[in-house]
């Protein structure tokens, strides 16, 4: 796998965590083959000027720390976790402890919703 250095890439349901060069850290999950959603976040990060990619995290990042330039970008899976709602909690929990520096609230906000948390 291009992205890991091991194999995997086809592999669906994973938490992964995404570091940039610079330090920053971004934690995801993904109920699609890994590829294609670190392929997404790759092409977000090095072209952040394209209308489809403007608004994500990896977008707006590179522009505001890098001016736009390409990303080296480390990928590494967390976990595997194929039911949608068990993953979305093991990725919550990841956030939660980790406390990765490019991720939104977004997530916690999701579980709540998701299971009625308050």
């Amino acid at each position: 796998c291009p992205f890991t250095g091991r194999g995997g890439c086809a592999r669906k349901g994973a938490i992964y965590q995404i570091t940039c060069e610079c330090g920053e850290v971004y934690v995801g999950e993904t109920g699609r083959p890994l590829s294609d959603r670190i392929d997404e976040h790759v092409r977000a990060a090095n072209k952040p000027s394209l209308k489809s990619y403007s608004n994500t995290v990896w977008a707006k990042h590179s522009k505001s720390v890098h001016n736009g330039e390409s990303l080296k970008l480390t990928i590494k899976v967390l976990t595997v976790e194929r039911n949608t709602n068990k993953r979305r909690a093991v990725e919550a929990t990841y956030i939660n402890t980790l406390k990765p520096s490019l991720n939104t609230k977004e997530e916690l906000t999701d579980m709540v919703t998701t299971f009625g948390i308050s």
